[in-house]
């Protein structure tokens, strides 16, 4: 993924469906999954404060949003997204910041909503980037 770290994937990938209907575009409040596991894996590696990596797949109408996450094991991890929407793709930007203290993912292990428990994925970090590897970008190039 990122050449610097070893990849390591000790859960299963995490996927969401988006539950819509022509009328009413994709909320965050209206995903769906039943990769529970794969979620409780992820918050109990973030929890360790080891390295691991955790990928996850939000599957929308005419798209998909493909996230993850490389925790390095020093308090920091690598995450990155491409969100594909027909025709059009976005990649990155690749940063590195610091992680929550390992008791928030502790504490979001016991949130009974997936969708609680993803958002404390998706919100694993703190303060600003420690490093950008590459910016925002579009499929066509920079």
């Amino acid at each position: 993924m990122f050449n610097v770290c070893e990849e390591n994937f000790p859960c299963q990938e995490i996927i969401f469906l988006c539950n819509w209907d022509d009328i009413n575009p994709c909320k965050f409040e209206n995903l769906i999954t039943d990769c529970g596991p794969a979620l409780d894996c992820a918050l109990s590696v973030l929890a360790s404060g080891e390295q691991g990596s955790i990928r996850w797949k939000i599957a929308k109408e005419n798209g998909a949003e493909h996230g993850q996450l490389h925790a390095v094991g020093d308090g920091t991890a690598f995450s990155f997204r491409r969100i594909q929407d027909d025709l059009t793709c976005e990649i990155g930007p690749l940063i590195r910041r610091a992680l929550a203290e390992p008791v928030f993912f502790s504490d979001c292990a016991t949130k009974t909503s997936a969708l609680e428990r993803f958002n404390c994925i998706r919100g694993a970090f703190v303060g600003a980037p420690l490093e950008t590897c590459f910016d925002l970008m579009s499929c066509d190039g920079p």
